[in-house]
């Protein structure tokens, strides 16, 4: 959807047409670029309606796709389950399951943490141990959603905002974020582990 988009504003560049509304892509700007094709050349006139039929049927697809997702998180017992994880939803919830697999292959948390890649390298100098970036191993997907899920927890839940605020005084918001992420990482494991039986 990103690169049809990108070739419609590359048409819309070339003859410096601008739409002033909020979502060119939305009910209103289609009328829009639907209304605008007759300035266009012929073979740029059948391009463009070529890319926003495209438009019209990945969006098609994009919902086809999500309502199947929405049914089989309603199916899940164990997306159910993750639901309950602050600033998640039925898509990070399904992500997890399917990327995590079963947890109770993990021991404790803090291995989940660190399969995910959440966890901080250990540098050591002398007698003298330090920490440095995450190693950002494991499924990058899963971390792509537990960071937007730490985004937002840090927004609507007090506790998360707290302890963002005051990581990110000291260390920055980057660190902050990932410190969230882990807290949630922990969250999911204790959500889980009445039913499978795994360590904190």
């Amino acid at each position: 959807m990103t690169r049809v988009k990108n070739r419609i504003h590359a048409i819309l560049d070339k003859y410096e047409l601008e739409f002033t509304g909020t979502d060119m892509f939305g009910k209103a700007g289609m009328m829009w670029l639907r209304g605008i094709s007759c300035k266009l050349t012929e073979l740029d006139r059948f391009i463009f309606d070529a890319e926003l039929r495209h438009v019209e049927t990945l969006k098609g697809l994009i919902k086809e796709v999500e309502t199947r997702i929405a049914k089989e998180s309603a199916e899940s017992e164990d997306v159910k389950l993750l639901m309950g994880i602050p600033g998640g939803n039925y898509y990070t919830a399904l992500l997890l399951t399917s990327e995590i697999g079963d947890f109770s292959r993990f021991s404790s948390a803090n291995k989940l943490v660190s399969w995910l890649g959440l966890a901080p390298r250990v540098h050591q100098s002398a007698n003298t141990n330090y920490n440095g970036r995450i190693t950002k191993e494991g499924s990058p997907r899963v971390r792509w959603a537990l960071v937007h899920a730490a985004r937002s927890a840090v927004r609507w839940d007090d506790h998360y905002r707290t302890k963002y605020q005051r990581i990110k005084e000291r260390r920055g918001d980057g660190k902050a974020i990932v410190a969230i992420a882990r807290e949630i990482t922990v969250a999911i494991v204790s959500y889980d582990q009445p039913k499978r039986g795994i360590s904190i």
